[in-house]
């Protein structure tokens, strides 16, 4: 059963690539088959793995509604690579009938290839996220440590919400909270506020602030693959632990597990 999980967030700068790129990395280690879908723009998960420019990219395929390009990076791990075209589709497919679709269908032929698939999304709630989650099973919520950190989580719910419309599967696997210093007063207070408004959604386990973090992009892999015993390594590993957990049985879930975790 292939697990489609879609990492979303209306903010940048939360770790949106660094998750996808890591826990899809820990698999692939696992022996799983793993495909990462940039749909960024700015291409940031493209480039974790990539160096190289591309012919087809995934903006292409949402153009000509075919064959999603996937690049072999190493065994069991694949990556459909972004452009900075990608920035301009929400306008570009705004009266195109059964835009929200569009992915949905791309995926169908070789999704099945696969164990996990992540759907790296934009920093905004458009046309080209409201693709990826009508393909997912789920959305992965990431939210760093800062004042201003839950701001709009409400509003990405409700569209997650709305997403369900077209897609009657989708829920929220959770929420994560990335870019966590222990030492510093303000991100346990970040870390609580968010467990008193969100409860069980939000995952036990926390991505520490880690050099490594931000090293393993710059090495062209991702942060099992640079420093397994690193700090953010261990964290995405258990991390990696509470999303399988969560996804278990996800096609039995009521409405209501999927989307508030009451399980």
């Amino acid at each position: 059963m292939t697990r489609i999980i879609a990492t979303v967030c209306h903010k940048g700068g939360v770790g949106k690539t660094t998750s996808a790129a890591s826990l899809g990395g820990i698999l692939a280690s696992e022996g799983k088959r793993v495909l990462l879908v940039d749909l960024d723009p700015q291409m940031n998960l493209t480039r974790t793995f990539c160096s190289e420019e591309f012919g087809r990219t995934v903006y292409d395929a949402f153009k000509e509604k075919r064959n999603l390009p996937v690049v072999t990076i190493r065994k069991g791990l694949d990556v459909v690579p972004s452009s900075i075209d990608v920035s301009g589709l929400d306008n570009e497919l705004a009266s195109v009938i059964g835009r929200e679709r569009i992915l949905s269908k791309l995926l169908a032929p070789v999704s099945g290839s696969y164990d996990w698939v992540f759907i790296d999304c934009p920093a905004q709630l458009g046309l080209v996220t409201a693709n990826a989650l009508a393909a997912a099973d789920a959305a992965f919520i990431p939210i760093s440590c800062d004042k201003f950190s839950g701001d709009g989580l409400n509003q990405m719910f409700d569209f997650v919400v709305m997403v369900k419309d077209v897609n009657p599967r989708l829920g929220v696997a959770g929420i994560a909270v990335t870019r966590f210093r222990p030492r510093r007063i303000v991100d346990s207070r970040v870390a609580e506020s968010l467990r008193e408004g969100w409860g069980k959604l939000v995952f036990k386990t926390m991505i520490r602030e880690n050099a490594a973090i931000v090293q393993a992009p710059l090495a062209g892999t991702d942060i099992w693959s640079y420093e397994p015993k690193s700090n953010g390594a261990l964290d995405y590993k258990a991390l990696l632990s509470e999303l399988k957990a969560r996804m278990k049985n996800w096609e039995q879930l009521s409405d209501n597990q999927k989307l508030y975790n009451t399980k």
